[in-house]
């Protein structure tokens, strides 16, 4: 065999040495990728109306109904509607008497430091809307330094609760049922004004749609308020239609106390 044979022998067997050592690192290199598996992607969440946290205000108290009860030990009666004829913004002949803003009692206490007040009604909450009725409100007023000339007609601090009833569920959504707690009314006799520069925070509550009361708690401290200071108290419920403001309408009437310079039919009370 002459060197140029043999020379072809070796080129031709160090070719195959090569090839087999590629073949065998693209076998592996396969199998690897097989081995590997694809990075799971998670489903997409699916689409939906999400209540954002920052749209609900107010919150439920961390007491049972049957706690809050061993609280209060003011229960305030009402035994007129007679508010409900003389109101204005009300339908032809007044306000429509309507269960579920008719107030039969009102009842107050302290605990730990927080003021609860209860509302109790003739008539369950509508869970569903009932028409014409669009929203629910209830408001308590507080003359906390016993001076009609100071706030707003003498009111320092004023608790509004709003139940709105959505147009398409028709029922009251998380984020249409606040309790709003305004305090440090300036002195003005102008509603929007008084309110709009006050301080205001957001209340907790018990009750609402589905039961026949509504009870909400105020942190004394924050609003100027402690155990037996004495005050000047009022209550009202109303419920509004498309029309009228005041379509339904009742509120406590004190028979004992009128202060002077205001409409009378104020309570006068000791925090407890």
């Amino acid at each position: 065999m002459n060197k140029k044979v043999l020379a072809i022998i070796l080129v031709i067997i160090a070719s195959t040495l090569i090839l087999g050592k590629t073949l065998n690192t693209l076998e592996r290199f396969q199998e690897t990728q097989e081995n590997i598996k694809p990075e799971e992607t998670p489903p997409p969440e699916e689409e939906g109306e999400n209540i954002d946290e920052e749209d609900i205000k107010s919150t439920e108290i961390p007491l049972s109904v049957e706690e809050i009860e061993n609280i209060l030990t003011i229960h305030i009666i009402d035994e007129t509607d007679e508010e409900a004829k003389t109101v204005d913004e009300a339908p032809p002949g007044g306000a429509v008497s309507w269960p579920p803003v008719n107030i039969t009692k009102v009842s107050i206490g302290t605990y730990e430091g927080y003021l609860y007040v209860k509302f109790e009604f003739l008539g369950e909450i509508p869970v569903e809307k009932e028409e014409p009725i669009e929203m629910i409100s209830l408001t308590v007023e507080i003359d906390a330094d016993l001076n009609y000339d100071t706030g707003w007609h003498g009111t320092d601090i004023v608790i509004a609760v709003h139940l709105k009833y959505d147009e398409e569920t028709r029922i009251v959504e998380l984020e249409d049922l606040d309790v709003t707690i305004s305090y440090n009314l300036p002195t003005t006799f102008d509603e929007d004004e008084a309110l709009s520069n006050a301080d205001v925070i957001y209340g907790e509550y018990k009750g609402g749609p589905g039961t026949n009361y509504f009870i909400f708690r105020v942190p004394m401290d924050i609003v100027g308020l402690h155990s037996g200071q004495q005050i000047y108290f009022s209550a009202g419920a109303e419920a509004s239609s498309p029309e009228y403001h005041h379509y339904a309408r009742d509120g406590l009437r004190s028979p004992q106390l009128s202060v002077p310079g205001s409409d009378g039919g104020l309570f006068l009370l000791t925090i407890p």
